[in-house]
């Protein structure tokens, strides 16, 4: 359930979950409890945000940010500079926010944040927004995040993975191996060169392998299901 702070007038984000005082007491707007601890979001529009610097109000809520186990900054509107690198959203002549903000003091201002473990991310609009939180919450509740950590699917640009494409991407993936050598070892040996040297229990016993997938292994890198198996 998404707690949704009082301060919030938006109808697309009241209607994200339930109004309650609490986030505004760990510093966010918008407030959850995910698979790994508290998620809170501060939603600043850009020009809240470096407003905000100004008057020591983002000093106070980041004060209270350590309570809660990931923060995110979600920066709701566009950045847009002129030719000389200063922010024009604010109007009159970049100076809507009470002061110039140059394009390097503002990427500093995020890459701090990032630095100091907030996550930032951006919106467009208020459904922008909406539609980032309900993201954000559904993410936070899952056991396993391996999007980042996994490679590109095969199917779609190598091949299958009993072909040249498949050998020569599995290669490729080693330190100092291009793809042109990988392509070498390839036809050199005509199969992916590796070996297995686990047992087919061992491989059984990990999570998530059965038999079909292990065989498909072993095809892969140019073995018969039987091979090396008692």
């Amino acid at each position: 359930m998404i707690l949704v702070s009082p301060a919030e007038r938006a109808p697309a984000l009241l209607a994200l979950g339930t109004v309650s005082p609490l986030p505004e007491k760990f510093g966010v707007d918008f407030m959850w409890m995910g698979k790994q601890g508290k998620w809170g979001v501060q939603r600043k529009e850009v020009k809240d945000l470096l407003a905000s610097v100004g008057d020591g109000r983002l000093a106070r809520e980041r004060g209270m940010w350590p309570k809660l186990d990931h923060v995110v900054l979600l920066v709701e509107g566009r950045l847009r500079y002129d030719a000389a690198g200063v922010l024009m959203t604010g109007g009159r002549g970049g100076r809507g926010y009470g002061r110039v903000w140059r394009h390097e003091e503002v990427q500093g201002l995020l890459v701090g944040f990032a630095k100091a473990g907030v996550t930032v991310i951006g919106a467009e609009d208020v459904a922008g927004t909406a539609r980032a939180i309900v993201a954000l919450e559904k993410w936070s509740r899952k056991e396993r995040h391996g999007g980042v950590a996994g490679r590109e699917p095969l199917a779609s640009v190598w091949g299958k993975p009993t072909n040249r494409e498949f050998a020569v991407y599995m290669l490729s993936g080693l330190p100092g191996v291009g793809v042109e050598l990988a392509g070498r070892i390839v036809d050199k040996f005509g199969v992916l060169p590796w070996a297995w040297t686990v047992t087919r229990e061992d491989l059984l016993a990990v999570e998530g392998l059965g038999k079909k997938k292990v065989d498909t292994i072993y095809a892969a890198i140019g073995r018969k299901a039987d091979d090396g198996w008692d």
